[in-house]
């Protein structure tokens, strides 16, 4: 009896737990049904992936589960849009690791990070507003009200709430706008807000969520440092509490009575007083540095400025005080006046220097009239006159100074000098009709006298074309030099039988992925006539700096002229394949190959035979170049980079290489060759086919004359298909894995070949058999492989293909559709699917095919 009143508790605990469970499954059942499927994850970010199972989505680090399982799951990342693309650009990309996730519970939104932690945004009814979204703010729209909130990922409260005393975090207010304020920079700075009853009325938060400023009257300051133009820094000026703060809230400067705008607007200062001691201030915010001159210091009252420098009489020493824009004195002098954009200060043993605008002391002598010639000067030199140094010297004089490069003094009596535009470091000078270059700073000075000169900037390359007349002399200067970098001499009768031609302009690189090394190259084109109509010859020349435009050292770079080569075809003399960092030129035997070198020169790298046709890559290694070339007959073949033939040109067409197997048409047919290194070939496709399509995995697709299809693995046919029309295209992505479009994917038996793995798998419709025939987007590789079966926009079917298996059994799950994906149905699809991992397996998604 005991026994049996034992026995009757367990069983009913049984029962009770039976029921239970068979509730949750069915819940669950519902439940799945309903999944939003919002995201599936295919970067990792800190070595944490998001992975699905069973219909929800985990957070996995070292294989294993990090977090609960979320009906969806987003990172937070994925608002930077392409992530690897702002990475490459340089972009200063802060990864979070955060992600949005919901649970079948609580429709608040959920922060997870990458150990699994869980903050909830509770309160409201929010949405995210994915466009107003910009990291590490995410911006929620109230569902009631329309109004806007907002978090910082950078400030995240152990629980999310309007209640929790954070002046930002899901705040009210009638808009948000994140601005970002630094352009190398992906992550947005600050956040602005309008308030809900007064939209005049404005907040300003920094990146962590703390206030900076509020008011009805606040104005924001872009500074710009000297050489990045694309980075600013910004300054919030409160003029209803008279105050002047940083982008980090910092209290620059307070009780302000004016603020001021530099002359070249690059830096800024205030004036204030301080209303308990009465001493004045000047502040002086710029990119480089925020700094405060007191009354106490110096008189305030001798205060100027010219360029990035302020000075005014210190105290102390009753000196002027020279001080540079990062707050650090340059130098202190018994006077100082403003000369232009700079200084003219007298040094303590009486002489007087000229200052650039950065305070460099650029040139010193005994004269203080130092005057700058501003329609002659630039922003990195200076140009001056002096009447005492011209009454002195009995003539009239410039000086031309420039930091580090010392000074020089022209006699410009009887002189006409002109800048030389766009390099504000060269001039033209005339004298009694006749012209010369004029550079300061080299160490030529002045070039050779010529009747003509004239000035050319094509993609950056400056240089002067030069000519005299009686001398037969025609030159191509380079102005930073004031040296010929070419010259063409001649008699004074064939002088007019010259012309000079600018043909064309290409930019070359040493890393044509890396757009900054390029170089820009004009083509210059010299022809000679017999007579006004009869051409005798004509010849190329690359004309061109040899260092990036982008280079800080451009400036200073070697102007080259390089010939092409002699008896250059007249109907095409040359190709540039920027790409390819080649320049080709096109003799009449053959053609000469030159790239940029790594100190940027620009030299011969290959000479060839024969008429290089176009510029090929190996497909399993697009470093590898090679060149097609083309004989007389219009035959084809192949070389490589050290001039060697590879192919002599005896086919019709060179199509690919790929890792050392070369696809050609000979006869008409195409074919897959094998170049031996002792220089023979072998043939290891027949020439038995109307095209050939390498896969880019080392294997071929080929296509019959009948209509028969064959895919092979190098060597090896792997598969003979027939019904299926041809493959359309296919994409090799970062991953190494082939998509591959097929117009029909079936063939008669309904079979579909996975090339990676040399599966034959047995695609199972089940009732569906009727359905029209489906494209395919897939990517081929060796792991298992998911093959998603939808109609109606309803996921009906699920069949999982392992590598190790030929055919598997159906597997089925019914899931709602997820906004983006692609589903099989009658009434077509709107795109390609693109990539997608699920639990390491790979993903096949099938749809109409009246795309």
């Amino acid at each position: 009896m005991k026994k049996k009143y034992i026995l009757i508790p367990i069983i009913c605990i049984v029962v009770l737990i039976g029921v239970i469970t068979a509730v949750m499954l069915l819940n669950q059942s519902n439940y799945l049904k309903k999944l939003p499927y919002d995201h599936v994850s295919t970067t990792s970010y800190n070595g944490v992936e998001i992975v699905g199972e069973e219909g929800l989505f985990y957070l996995v680090k070292d294989d294993k589960k990090v977090s609960k399982g979320y009906a969806s799951l987003k990172s937070v990342n994925d608002y930077y849009g392409d992530i690897e693309e702002l990475i490459k650009q340089g972009k200063k990309v802060k990864i979070f690791d955060y992600y949005i996730a919901h649970t079948s519970e609580n429709s608040d939104y959920l922060i997870v990070n990458s150990e699994g932690d869980e903050v909830y945004i509770s309160g409201d009814s929010y949405s995210l507003d994915a466009t107003s979204t910009k990291l590490p703010f995410l911006v929620f729209v109230n569902n009631t009200n329309g109004l806007q909130a907002a978090v910082s990922l950078d400030r995240l409260d152990s629980d999310i709430s309007y209640k929790s005393g954070n002046e930002l975090t899901l705040r009210p207010f009638k808009r948000i706008s994140a601005q970002i304020t630094c352009d190398s920079s992906a992550n947005c700075a600050y956040l602005e807000t309008e308030d809900i009853s007064d939209s005049s009325q404005k907040s300003y938060f920094r990146s962590d969520g703390i206030k900076i400023t509020s008011g009805a009257d606040i104005s924001i300051t872009r500074l710009y440092k000297e050489n990045e133009p694309h980075t600013s820094y910004v300054y919030f000026y409160n003029a209803t509490d008279k105050k002047l703060l940083s982008a980090s809230g910092e209290l620059i400067s307070q009780d302000i009575t004016e603020r001021y705008k530099a002359g070249d607007e690059n830096w800024q200062y205030t004036f204030s007083i301080d209303a308990q001691t009465s001493r004045s201030y000047i502040t002086v915010f710029s990119p480089s540095k925020v700094f405060t001159l007191s009354s106490n210091e110096y008189y305030l009252n001798t205060f100027a400025y010219a360029g990035n420098c302020v000075t005014a009489i210190k105290i102390s020493t009753s000196k002027y005080e020279i001080i540079g824009l990062s707050g650090t004195s340059i130098g202190s002098y018994s006077s100082a006046r403003i000369n232009g954009t700079a200084f003219t200060v007298q040094n303590h043993d009486g002489s007087y220097s000229c200052l650039d605008k950065n305070g460099n002391v650029i040139m010193t002598g005994n004269y203080p009239d130092m005057t700058l010639v501003p329609e002659l000067s630039g922003d990195k030199y200076s140009v001056f006159s002096s009447p005492m140094y011209d009454t002195a010297n009995n003539s009239r004089y410039y000086h031309f100074a420039k930091a580090g490069a010392g000074h020089y003094s022209l006699n410009t009596e009887g002189l006409e000098i002109s800048v030389l535009e766009p390099d504000h470091s060269s001039f033209i000078i005339k004298k009694e009709n006749k012209y010369s270059v004029f550079a300061p700073f080299s160490t030529a000075k002045t070039s050779a006298e010529y009747d003509t000169v004239s000035v050319h900037n094509q993609n950056g390359v400056i240089w002067c074309l030069a000519e005299n007349y009686k001398n037969g002399k025609i030159d191509i200067v380079d102005p930073l030099t004031a040296k010929a970098a070419l010259s063409i001499n001649c008699s004074e009768e064939e002088f007019a039988k010259y012309r000079i031609l600018h043909d064309n302009n290409i930019a070359l690189a040493t890393d044509p992925l890396d757009t900054d090394t390029a170089v820009h190259i004009s083509i210059i084109k010299v022809e000679k006539y017999d007579t006004e109509e009869v051409l005798n010859s004509a010849k190329y020349y690359a004309v061109y700096r040899t260092a990036p435009i982008l280079d800080q050292g451009y400036p200073n770079a070697v102007l080259s002229v390089l010939e092409l080569g002699a008896n250059l075809k007249l109907d095409e003399p040359y190709n540039a394949y920027t790409s390819n960092n080649y320049l080709v030129a096109h003799t009449s035997t053959g053609s000469n190959v030159f790239s940029l070198d790594e100190s940027f020169t620009l030299s011969s790298v290959a000479s060839i035979p024969y008429h290089i046709d176009r510029v090929i890559y190996d497909i399993q290694d697009p470093e590898t170049n090679y060149f097609v070339v083309k004989s007389d007959n219009g035959m084809e073949g192949l070389y490589d980079t050290d001039s060697k033939a590879i192919l002599a040109p005896y086919y019709n067409d060179v199509k690919s290489v790929e890792g050392g197997y070369i696809t050609v048409s000979m006869r008409g047919a195409y074919g897959v060759i094998q170049s031996k290194s002792n220089g023979k070939i072998k043939t290891v496709i027949d020439f038995l086919y109307a095209n050939i399509i390498p896969l880019g995995d080392g294997g071929y697709y080929t296509v019959m004359r009948n209509g028969q299809e064959d895919v092979y693995d190098k060597n090896k046919l792997v598969l003979t298909v027939n019904n299926i029309q041809r493959i359309t295209s296919y994409t090799e992505n970062e991953n190494g894995c082939i998509r591959v479009s097929y117009s029909h994917i079936f063939s008669s038996d309904s079979t579909l070949h996975i090339h990676r793995s040399h599966q034959r798998v047995r695609l199972d419709f089940g009732n569906y058999t009727n359905l029209p025939s489906a494209d395919t987007s897939t990517e081929l590789n060796s792991r298992s492989t998911v093959i998603y079966y939808y109609t109606a926009s309803k996921l009906v079917h699920t069949q999982v293909i392992h590598p190790t298996d030929n055919i598997t059994d159906l597997m089925s799950s019914l899931y709602s559709q997820a906004e983006g994906q692609i589903w099989y149905t009658n009434e077509g699809a709107k795109e390609i699917v693109t990539e997608n991992h699920l639990y390491n397996r790979h993903i096949i998604k099938l749809y109409s095919a009246n795309q």
